[in-house]
């Protein structure tokens, strides 16, 4: 295995389309900065590749790439303007996933312009808005397909030919094997063992000399007389049959990578089509239906405050863990006004949250805690609740659960109204329900579903362009190419015998 330039740069390659996703689904939050130290590392150098790309142009470029050279393997190899800017924009999109390493306390928080809060937004909204923004991010990330695909292509630009060189010092062209070969021609018998450098098509007459072929000299030709004058057949005469193959490979890799980023555009539609953007609103609906409580508890005697507690821990109760399990899916909630004794923590405020003050702020409370889950979580669970701001909280959410902070989801519904305090007074107040939830699963099976689809879609494209350049070799490129070696053998000397192969194979 050889480690070259291009390899290296479809290595990169690779880490930038996946790492994001594989890890948000599959890496613990303690390796969020070590991820990001090489995500780093690999974005410097696609930036830099990419910039000096624009940089090693030719001068007169876009002339050449109107003239009948624009397919010629030196000129595909160079970056077209509007491949640039279709690449720079993923790559800038990618920067806050590796900006903690400048503060390796922040790896986690949430970011605007993350993989983890799009895909939240995507999921939940709440509004259309926030729909389209996240699904238009998962779009984005699509266009990181172009520059993978375009280290490979350069990759085999860079072997489109290959010399070989025998025992016998001879040099000779081969096209490759399989599928991933320039060409899909074959020779046949050699068996030596050869040392193989790539070589770009050239005018030149040097070159034509390197490319002379015993195989394609006719009987009537003495051993030592083939040249450019002579009676040989070569592969200079050729030149432009063989640009056929990178035109094709060239015009297929553009429309199939069109066609791939169009189709992710796809997932746009239902953010138009559907209501609330085609988001999850279960969650949403949840505060929804509380705040309706809130509302209906508009007096503060004991029966109606006994009724909204019982309510509230109801819904705790049932919203606390993720689906059965043993994650923890709510993590902080907070009802406005403070008006009932359940509400109210130690020291008669609300500072903590209502499941602080209804669970954890007196051994009543504790006693309730007990009741609704077992010693050991509610140990856990009140040292989040009673936690005094949210810097606070987010450090247990990091150290006692591992919850990265960048995918947790909150929602509040809140309006005006009245209630009646004890001395019959009506009050003016807002009313408020907030939640905060913990949506490390869901992130986590809507990143794989990206992942799988984003690697299908990516093999998809290699596959196709490998098995469409193998059939334009085959059935166009290599009968042309010996159509075009007869033509050029018998223009020489029409009355020349029939050529000879030392072997022949099929395509």
């Amino acid at each position: 295995v050889r480690v070259t330039g291009v390899n290296l740069l479809v290595g990169c390659g690779v880490w930038y389309l996946f790492v994001d996703q594989l890890r948000l689904a599959f890496f613990p939050h303690s390796a969020d900065f070590a991820l990001a130290v090489v995500s780093c590392i690999v974005w410097l150098i696609l930036f830099f590749e990419l910039l000096f790309e624009i940089f090693i142009r030719p001068d007169k470029y876009h002339a050449l790439v109107r003239s009948d050279k624009a397919y010629l393997p030196s000129t595909v190899r160079y970056l077209s303007t509007i491949q640039f800017f279709l690449e720079l924009i993923p790559l800038a999109f990618f920067v806050p996933e590796f900006i903690c390493v400048f503060d390796s306390h922040s790896c986690g928080s949430r970011r605007a312009a993350s993989l983890a809060t799009c895909s939240i937004m995507s999921v939940y909204g709440p509004t259309r808005l926030d729909a389209f923004y996240g699904r238009a991010f998962l779009c984005i990330m699509r266009l990181r397909i172009f520059g993978l695909v375009r280290h490979w292509k350069k990759m085999w630009v860079n072997n489109t030919f290959v010399m070989k060189k025998s025992k016998a010092g001879e040099w000779r062209i081969e096209r490759g094997r399989g599928l991933f070969v320039p060409q899909g021609h074959r020779n046949w018998g050699m068996r030596a063992e050869a040392s193989v450098i790539p070589l770009e098509e050239s005018y030149q007459y040097k070159s034509a000399m390197w490319m002379k072929s015993k195989k394609d000299v006719g009987p009537s030709v003495e051993e030592g007389k083939g040249g450019m004058n002579g009676t040989s057949t070569d592969d200079y005469h050729l030149t432009n049959a063989s640009n056929i193959g990178t035109a094709l490979l060239t015009t297929n890799t553009e429309r199939g990578l069109f066609l791939v980023f169009f189709i992710g555009l796809s997932s746009l539609i239902r953010v138009a089509c559907m209501e609330y953007g085609g988001t999850n609103h279960q969650l949403v609906s949840s505060v929804k239906w509380l705040q309706a409580n809130n509302l209906a508890a508009d007096n503060t005697r004991n029966e109606t405050c006994d009724f909204f507690r019982d309510t509230v821990l109801q819904w705790v109760a049932s919203n606390i863990y993720d689906g059965g399990s043993d994650v923890m899916h709510l993590l902080h909630l907070e009802i406005e006004p403070v008006r009932c004794d359940f509400q109210k923590g130690p020291d008669g405020s609300q500072s903590n949250g209502v499941m602080g003050a209804a669970l954890c702020g007196s051994s009543e409370a504790l006693s309730r805690c007990d009741t609704l889950f077992s010693k050991r979580d509610c140990d856990h669970l009140c040292k989040v609740w009673l936690a005094s701001d949210e810097q606070e909280r987010q450090y247990y959410y990091e150290t006692l659960f591992g919850i990265r902070p960048s995918v947790t989801f909150s929602t509040t519904d809140g309006s005006y109204g009245t209630y009646s305090s004890l001395e019959g007074e009506i009050v003016n107040d807002y009313f408020s329900v907030s939640a905060e939830y913990n949506e490390t699963k869901a992130v986590s099976q809507s990143i794989i579903t990206l992942f799988l689809s984003q690697l299908g879609f990516t093999l998809f494209v290699l596959l196709s362009l490998s098995v469409l350049r193998y059939d334009a070799g085959r059935l166009v490129l290599g009968p042309l190419r010996r159509m075009l070696k007869i033509v050029a053998f018998y223009a020489k000397n029409p009355l020349s015998p029939s050529p000879t192969r030392e072997s022949t194979g099929s395509l």
